[in-house]
């Protein structure tokens, strides 16, 4: 009996602590692009984070026969949706990338996490998803934080500094839509075959539009190198990677719920490491944000309960769930 509560709380608790790995990984994003920006380029640390990114989604999907199977079997429309789906992604980091380095880091992080308010505005229309009255609220609310903190942003620090917020709300616009675009194709590829695909023609895209644009790809210090390779490493591949890990022992709503603290840890590394303290009106805006985002985790909570139900199914007739980290959501 003692053995199996052990086991209980070993299992409970790993995917917790995981999780908080996660977000404190996601958190590291702003700080690293911020202490980048002397010799790095925006556009080129976007590139090199969807070009390692890619090379370490291929890889893990070569070494997997059912993934390579999958790869080989994408038809047209399927490509024509990995596309739009990279576009999106590519478009995401384009945007928001820019923006820390041109705001506060506390007003870029808020910003751009309203990517959820976005598919609560867009869902309807796009994927047919119907959205209640709370969402609808939560989606006032959150827009509403976004306003004060442009506003005060533009008040306080001038014209540039609405440029950049706008450039980080556009970020956060572009992976609403990317969201979207995913969940119809992970209905028919697995975790795998999704990530390779998508991250490598993000990562064309990426790098098509830096040869474009001129923007140099190297010949950078050591340091700078070793931002780069964090930026890839820590945010993309321990964050993200972890955040799915997660999904697949943990309700999404805690999972969507936890990421709501990616702001506040950006904002603690930004004053600890650069000494930035949020104007009042990035308080005041970030806090309204970071309430529209909770409140639309809890109205969301039904809507998890009647998946979970349907995985449950799934799994009792022996068919492929989400929880399957090589399985597409069917």
């Amino acid at each position: 009996m003692a053995e199996h509560a052990v086991r209980t709380a070993r299992g409970v608790l790993l995917p917790v602590v995981a999780l908080v790995t996660a977000v404190l990984a996601i958190s590291t994003s702003a700080i690293l692009i911020q202490a980048a920006r002397a010799e790095v380029p925006a556009l080129a640390m976007a590139t090199w984070r969807m070009v390692l990114a890619a090379l370490a989604s291929g890889s893990f999907a070569l070494a997997s026969p059912r993934a390579r199977r999958e790869l080989a079997s994408i038809d047209r429309r399927g490509w024509t949706l990995v596309a739009l789906a990279a576009f999106f992604l590519a478009s995401h980091f384009g945007l928001w990338v820019p923006s820390v380095t041109g705001t506060k880091i506390v007003s870029s992080v808020a910003l751009v996490t309203t990517s959820p308010l976005w598919v609560a505005v867009l869902a309807p229309r796009w994927i047919g998803e119907s959205v209640g009255w709370q969402l609808r609220a939560a989606v006032l609310v959150g827009f509403g934080g976004a306003i004060t903190i442009m506003l005060g942003d533009a008040m306080s620090f001038g014209r540039s500094h609405l440029i950049a917020d706008g450039l980080a709300l556009g970020g956060a616009l572009a992976v609403a839509c990317y969201f979207m675009v995913a969940r119809r194709l992970r209905q028919v590829l697995s975790l795998r075959s999704f990530l390779a695909a998508v991250y490598a023609a993000s990562a064309l895209i990426l790098l098509a539009a830096a040869l474009t644009a001129g923007t140099p790809l190297g010949g950078w210090t050591a340091r700078s190198w070793l931002l780069v390779g964090a930026f890839a490493l820590f945010p993309q591949l321990i964050g993200h990677s972890t955040l799915n890990w997660a999904l697949a022992r943990l309700s999404a709503t805690y999972v969507a719920a936890a990421t709501l603290f990616e702001p506040v840890g950006s904002a603690v590394l930004a004053f600890w490491i650069f000494g930035q303290v949020p104007v009042p009106t990035a308080w005041a805006g970030g806090a309204l944000v970071l309430l529209a985002l909770g409140w639309a985790t809890l109205a969301e909570r039904p809507a998890v309960r009647r998946a979970a139900a349907t995985t449950n199914v799934q799994a009792a007739a022996g068919m492929p769930t989400p929880e399957d980290d090589d399985a597409p959501l069917r």
